[in-house]
């Protein structure tokens, strides 16, 4: 096995020469070496000034992206059961988190997200495991998927004045039902499903009809409207999103109260953590 110094993500000239000798289960095998002696999973971005000229942040603030249409969107649950317990079940949650979860478990598993600012915002004064479990999910799949897509989606409807279409995916296939506990809902990358197809019911082959029209359309024009379908409003000031489901129809405002928390209330709450910090050791 090919040993990583993990106190860096991997060094350049190797992971280029693995990729280009396509030593693919090599790669893999130190990918997880370094997650095992790290006990963490690092996902940064770099900015290598070809792919990225400049820190998504910077792109997105000068606008420097490409002027088209654009669409995103999530699932009702975006960390539930295929992140936790599928993926990477021994680091993005402790065994057994599936039947509940109390408070002292959860603030470990927020170590990089400032958990004595932000657990409240989910769990309140919760006592219930099974509350705090969903709750959890819920914060995970906030941070990790959803406020970054919605302000992906907010960047794009700004100045640029491109057309936006935002989405939630509401439905969690029949076909896995049997595979993951009740309480998950529509998990990370279901609607993909429905995208391409598979052994549906008749009310979901249907939506997977619906999906796959929806997404033509936009492929190939640029908007998902079109005959026969529920209209998809675009994305702008009145934050207007579709409701993906066995009933399709519009949405406004999606998560606009988590959204406001941790892209407008977080960031001061540290701002101000931070200067009493400094200030104390002065």
């Amino acid at each position: 096995m090919l040993r990583l110094n993990y106190t860096v993500v991997c060094n350049l000239k190797c992971v280029i020469r693995l990729i280009r000798g396509k030593y693919i289960n090599h790669l893999i095998t130190c990918f997880f070496f370094h997650i095992e002696k790290a006990k963490m999973i690092s996902c940064g971005i770099t900015a290598d000034g070809v792919f990225l000229p400049k820190p998504p942040g910077e792109i997105f603030r000068t606008q420097g992206f490409h002027k088209v249409p654009f669409m995103t969107g999530v699932t009702s649950q975006e960390f539930g059961w295929l992140l936790g317990s599928v993926i990477f079940p021994q680091y993005l949650g402790p065994a057994g988190w599936e039947k509940g979860l109390d408070r002292e478990e959860i603030m470990p598993l927020l170590a990089l997200l400032y958990p004595e600012l932000i657990v409240d915002e989910y769990l309140r004064t919760s006592k219930d495991r099974s509350t705090n479990r969903d709750r959890w999910l819920e914060l995970m799949g906030d941070v990790m998927f959803v406020i970054p897509a919605i302000e992906s989606a907010s960047f794009h409807r700004g100045e640029a004045l491109v057309p936006v279409y935002l989405y939630e995916f509401q439905h969690a296939p029949g076909l896995l039902r049997d595979r993951r506990p009740s309480f998950i809902k529509s998990d990370h990358g279901d609607e993909v499903l429905f995208v391409f197809g598979d052994k549906f019911t008749e009310e979901e082959e249907q939506l997977s009809k619906t999906v796959m029209a929806y997404f033509g359309n936009f492929a190939r024009t640029g908007s998902p409207n079109g005959d026969d379908l529920v209209p998809w409003p675009q994305y702008g000031q009145s934050e207007e999103y579709l409701e993906i489901g066995l009933k399709v129809r519009s949405g406004q405002h999606l998560k606009a109260n988590r959204y406001t928390f941790l892209t407008k209330t977080l960031p001061e709450k540290i701002r101000v953590q931070r200067e009493q910090k400094d200030h104390g050791e002065l």
